[in-house]
């Protein structure tokens, strides 16, 4: 089930789940400029569908021309969407999107 995040609901994300975030993927599709960034904010979720399976949360988003296009929560079933994130959601996002390029071109996800 997918929904829009509130007010709320993004206060929560950025307290609980983008304090401390595990397992940071970054992929890049040259053809349409965008990178994609996965992580969990448990140090166990290390997949997509273990993840999953354990009712672990998956954090994900898009970033095009240095700008956060989507960001999404993934826990117990329920998707939380937040088009175009603001303030301190796009701040942090854009912090850990640093982090996730500077590892993808230092090689560390070889």
């Amino acid at each position: 089930m997918k929904s829009k995040a509130t007010d709320a609901q993004i206060a929560v994300i950025l307290s609980k789940h983008l304090v401390n975030v595990f397992n940071l993927k970054y992929t890049y599709d040259e053809e349409d400029s965008i990178g994609f960034i996965w992580c969990s904010s448990v140090p166990e979720g290390k997949g997509h569908y273990q993840c999953i399976d354990n009712n672990y949360p998956i954090i994900q988003w898009c970033i095009q021309g240095g700008d956060v296009k989507y960001f999404s929560l993934i826990k117990g079933g329920v998707e939380y969407e937040i088009d175009n994130p603001e303030g301190d959601l796009l701040k942090r996002l854009k912090d850990i999107s640093y982090q996730a390029i500077k590892e993808f071109n230092d090689g560390s996800q070889i």
